[in-house]
């Protein structure tokens, strides 16, 4: 009988999970300097790390993802705004200590630990950059609703950080720095979005917007780290439903779905 209402219950909770088309809802939180996240955290579907420790301003930067995983999040990450006449805007790998990633399920390098921002540069070298730099990524959605948790850092600048689903809906913060590390204007913090759309692709940016912070010179906005997991009110009903399952499936009165108990008659 438990293992009837074991498959009972979770089949209500599997129907009553979130299968909605171009959902989207986003949130910022700042995080201390020297913040460590665990990108191989239980539960995570799938994770990117940019940049792994390089020489300041290393374009060759590496790209870090979960091993084994079916990819959800696109490695690519896409330069926007434009640098004066003649120079490009490239991205640039730089280690800045305010967030940490750490993982041990990894492709290449399978465990490590990096505190390397992947942000803007401009070639060749300039003495100040313009307002509007800054980089986005893509990642698939499906119909059930998943959370993206991105990982950014605003630099010299307000940072505008939006959220986009290719079939419509979309969602932004701005993002005043909080820090201040050598003069310098530092946000650092998770931009989390649940979202869903099945066949749908969400685009996370990060960019500069005036006004230009601290010593306002090279504003520039970037990624740390991304990562997907099941959105958590989901997550939790699942968990619950397989919880209670288990302890019912412990009585030694278990037995196979609709096999029925008989007690025979002492004479």
């Amino acid at each position: 009988m438990a293992r009837c209402r074991f498959l009972a219950v979770l089949a209500v909770v599997l129907v009553s999970a979130p299968l909605r088309a171009g959902v989207l809802s986003a949130s910022y939180t700042d995080l201390p300097t020297d913040t460590v996240v665990d990108l191989s955290a239980p539960g995570t579907l799938d994770w990117v790390k940019w940049g792994n420790n390089e020489a300041a301003g290393s374009t060759a930067w590496a790209t870090v993802r979960k091993a084994g995983a079916t990819p959800i999040i696109d490695g690519t990450l896409t330069v926007l705004g434009n640098g004066p006449a003649g120079t490009t805007v490239v991205n640039a790998s730089f280690s800045d200590g305010l967030i940490i990633s750490e993982w041990s399920d990894g492709d290449a390098p399978a465990a490590g630990s990096s505190s390397s921002v992947v942000t803007q540069a401009i070639v060749p070298a300039q003495f100040d950059y313009p307002i509007g730099l800054g980089t986005s990524l893509t990642a698939a959605a499906t119909a059930a609703t998943r959370t993206l948790d991105v990982y950014v850092q605003g630099f010299n600048a307000d940072m505008l950080v939006t959220a986009a689903l290719s079939g419509g809906g979309s969602d932004s913060v701005v993002v005043v720095p909080t820090k201040t590390l050598f003069g310098q204007a530092f946000s650092s913090g998770v931009f989390s979005v649940d979202y869903s759309g099945a066949g749908e692709t969400i685009t996370v940016s990060a960019q500069t917007q005036d006004p230009r912070r601290g010593a306002t010179t090279f504003p520039n906005a970037g990624f740390y780290a991304a990562r997907v997991i099941p959105e958590p009110a989901t997550a939790a009903l699942v968990a619950a439903a397989m919880s209670w399952a288990m302890l019912r499936t412990r009585s030694r009165h278990d037995r196979p779905c609709g096999q029925s108990r008989h007690r025979s008659k002492r004479s």
